[in-house]
C-alpha cells in the first residue's frame, strides 16, 4: 500500500472536542500503523501536545490568536505555504492526506503540484458557510475562496466526508465530484473510553451507585444537549435517583447552571464545565444515558460524542439524521425533534428498568462500539479507498 504518508490540516489537535478530537484519534491510529513513516503538518497545539503524540514527526505551524479574524486567518494560511512545501520536499511522501478548509492556501499548493497524489479527509459539506458568516471581509472573499476550493477538490484523487447529507451538499455545489465523494463516518478510540469501574468517579461527583445519571459531554453544551439534561431531571423529580451531569463549556456552562437553577434542580445537576480530553473517558463513564440534541441545521455532522457515549457503556438519545444508524438498537433512542417532551419520553423509556437495566444496555452499547465504530475500522476503509483511487491497491 503506502510507504510514507504526509497529513496536513489547520485543526488544533489539543482542543478536547469537535474536529480536534476527530483528527487526534485519526492521527493516533495512523501513527500506530506508520510510525516514522508518518509526518504531520499542523498548527502548534495551543494547549500542549497530547501525550499520545509525543513521538510524532511533525512540522508545526505558528498560528496566532488573531487567526480567528479574517486577516489573521489569511496570514496564518499564507505562512503555512513555505512550511508545507519544505516538509513535502524533506519527507518525500507517496501520499498526502489533507483536511482542507476556507482559504486553504497551503493546500492549494499541494493541489497545483503533480508529483504526489493527494486525498481529502473529512471534507465537510463544501459550503464554508461559517467562514463567510464571520464578518464582511470574510464574505468578500467568497468568490476567491470558491475558486480555490473548487481546484483543491477537483484535483484530489478522492474525497471522504462523514454523512450522506454532507455528500449531497458537496455534489450539489460541485457536480463534477459525483462518483469521487465517499461517506466514511467518524470512528472512536474505543479502548480509550473503556473505564471498567466508574464508582470512584461517581462518588467524586456526588452520585451514588444507584443514581441514574443523564448526561452531556461536548462543546456548546446548552444548545446541544445540556438544556435537555436539565429538562429530563426536572421532569423526573419524583424519581429521586435521576441526576444530571453536563461536561463542556464553549461559553455556555454558565447558561446551563442558570437554567438548572431556574428549573429548581441545581442540586441534582452537576455542571462540570470544560474538561481536558484525558479526563473525558472517566467523566463519560459516570453517565448512564448520554444526550446529543442537534437543531436541524446542524444535523449533517457526525457526532463524536455519541460514539464516545457508546464506547463508555452509556445508552444514547440523539436527534434524527446522523444518528439514524442507531434506530434498531435497544440501547438507543432517536428523536425526530428537539421538543423537550419527546426527549423526556425517550429517556424515560430507556431508564424504565432502573440502573440495573441501564448497566445491561450499556454493556451491549460498548460491545457495539467495539465491533462497529472504532477508528481502526474506519481507517481500514479509508486506506483501502485511497489505495484504489491512487493506484496503490
Amino acid at each position: 500500500m503506502f510507504k510514507r504518508i504526509l497529513y496536513t490540516s489547520f485543526v488544533d489537535l489539543s482542543i478536547p472536542y469537535g474536529p480536534g478530537v476527530n483528527e487526534l484519534v485519526f492521527i493516533k491510529d495512523l501513527l500506530r500503523r506508520y510510525r516514522e513513516n508518518l509526518h504531520v503538518v499542523v498548527p502548534l497545539p495551543t494547549r500542549g501536545m497530547p501525550a499520545e503524540l509525543a513521538a510524532l514527526d511533525a512540522t508545526f505551524l505558528t498560528v496566532s490568536g488573531s487567526s480567528r479574524t479574517a486577516p489573521g486567518w489569511l496570514q496564518a494560511r499564507s505562512f503555512g505555504v513555505l512550511s508545507l512545501w519544505r516538509a513535502m520536499r524533506r519527507f518525500e511522501p507517496d501520499l498526502v492526506v489533507m483536511r482542507s478548509g476556507a482559504m486553504a492556501i497551503p493546500q492549494l499548493l499541494v493541489a497545483l503540484q503533480k508529483k504526489v497524489p493527494y486525498v481529502i479527509k473529512t471534507a465537510g459539506d463544501g459550503s464554508h458557510s461559517r467562514f463567510y458568516a464571520r464578518n464582511p471581509l470574510s464574505r468578500s472573499l467568497k468568490f476567491v475562496d470558491r475558486i480555490m476550493h473548487k481546484r483543491i477538490l477537483e484535483n484530489a484523487r478522492c474525497i471522504d466526508l462523514v454523512s450522506e447529507a454532507q455528500r449531497q451538499s458537496m455534489t450539489n455545489l460541485f457536480p463534477a465530484l459525483e462518483g469521487r465523494v465517499h461517506v466514511i463516518d467518524n470512528g472512536v478510540d474505543a479502548s480509550f473510553f473503556e473505564v471498567e469501574d466508574s464508582s470512584a468517579g461517581r462518588m467524586a461527583l456526588g452520585f451514588g451507585d444507584d443514581d441514574i445519571v443523564i448526561g452531556y459531554v461536548g462543546n456548546f453544551p446548552f444548545r446541544r444537549g445540556g438544556r435537555e439534561v436539565v429538562d429530563v431531571v426536572a421532569a423526573l423529580v419524583p424519581m429521586q435517583s435521576v441526576k444530571g451531569l453536563i461536561v463542556g463549556d464553549s461559553g455556555e456552562a454558565a447558561a446551563c447552571r442558570q437554567y438548572a437553577e431556574t428549573r429548581g434542580v441545581a442540586d441534582r445537576v452537576v455542571v462540570y464545565g470544560e474538561a481536558g480530553y484525558a479526563d473525558v473517558p472517566g467523566l463519560a463513564a459516570v453517565i448512564d444515558c448520554g444526550l446529543s440534541i442537534l437543531r436541524q441545521q446542524e444535523r449533517g455532522a457526525s457526532e463524536q460524542k455519541v460514539r464516545q457515549y457508546l464506547a463508555a457503556a452509556a445508552c444514547v438519545v440523539g436527534t434524527a439524521g446522523s444518528n439514524d444508524f442507531l434506530r434498531e438498537y435497544d440501547f438507543a433512542r432517536v428523536v425526530e425533534s428537539v421538543a423537550a417532551d419527546e426527549v423526556i419520553a425517550a429517556v424515560g423509556s430507556l431508564i424504565a428498568g432502573g440502573r440495573a437495566g441501564l448497566v445491561g444496555l450499556g454493556s451491549k452499547a460498548r460491545e457495539y462500539a467495539r465491533r462497529e465504530l472504532t477508528i481502526a475500522s474506519r481507517n481500514d476503509s479509508r486506506l483501502q479507498y485511497w489505495a484504489v483511487h491512487t493506484g496503490h491497491a
